[in-house]
């Protein structure tokens, strides 16, 4: 399969590596990608891409359960993610980077200004007690 076309905002992605030696005695070096991305619908997708190191040219998108949200993105990326790290060649997790909450998936919720109270007009010192303005004389 060619690789994916990813479309949409980058919500998270899980890049794993598997160095080893093949059952034939041939070393390996494989590269493993997860993507979950959002359209601006607010569906999310999953993507894996897969293929030799520092060269991803295969892979699919992964059809996800309805609703297509957050959550069930997340928790079929960790599914992938644990199926390869515990297969005989186990692949090792090198990094996996969460962009946070996307913009089309949860907009900031609309809040109303508050009003500011007005300034409270300044006294004079000269209403102030005559014991009060001895009392703080000496900070001034």
């Amino acid at each position: 399969m060619p690789r994916p076309t990813i479309s949409g905002t980058l919500v998270r992605r899980i890049d794993m590596n598997h160095t080893g030696v093949t059952s034939k005695g041939r070393r390996s070096n494989k590269d493993y990608r997860i993507t979950i991305s959002v359209d601006a619908g607010g569906e999310y997708h999953l993507y894996t891409e897969y293929g030799p190191a520092g060269h991803l040219q295969n892979g699919e998108e992964h059809a996800l359960a309805a609703p297509r949200s957050a959550s069930s993105a997340n928790r079929r990326a960790d599914e992938l993610r644990d199926l390869k790290k515990n297969k005989r060649d186990s692949y090792q997790v090198v990094n996996d980077q969460d962009f946070g909450p996307a913009q089309a998936a949860s907009p900031n919720p609309i809040t109303t200004p508050v009003k500011a109270s007005p300034p409270k007009p300044l006294k004079s010192i000269a209403s102030l007690s005559e014991a009060f303005r001895s009392s703080i004389h000496p900070f001034f």
